[in-house]
């Protein structure tokens, strides 16, 4: 629904509601907008610890670009490995 309420607004507007270049960029645009996540959803989520960490005290917080691209390249380079192997 999500997706779909987002393609819609985009055409009816013409421009798209979370711009960015990449996923990361996408997410960090939605968390700058919405803020990050309940809990429940994060804790739930497939790709949760692709773009969040969890601190000390308990709580989501969105990983830097830099960590999120290190998680990016060393899971294609597994992928590339285990089909090249």
């Amino acid at each position: 629904m999500w997706s779909l309420g987002c393609i819609a607004a985009e055409l009816f507007l013409g421009l798209p509601l979370f711009p960015g270049t990449s996923e990361y960029k996408q997410v960090a645009r939605i968390v700058e907008m919405l803020g990050v996540p309940p809990d429940h959803m994060l804790r739930q989520g497939k790709f949760t610890s692709k773009f969040f960490e969890l601190t000390d005290k308990g709580v989501y917080r969105l990983k830097s670009e830099e960590q999120w691209a290190r998680v990016r390249t060393l899971s294609l380079s597994l992928s590339l490995s285990l089909t090249s192997g």
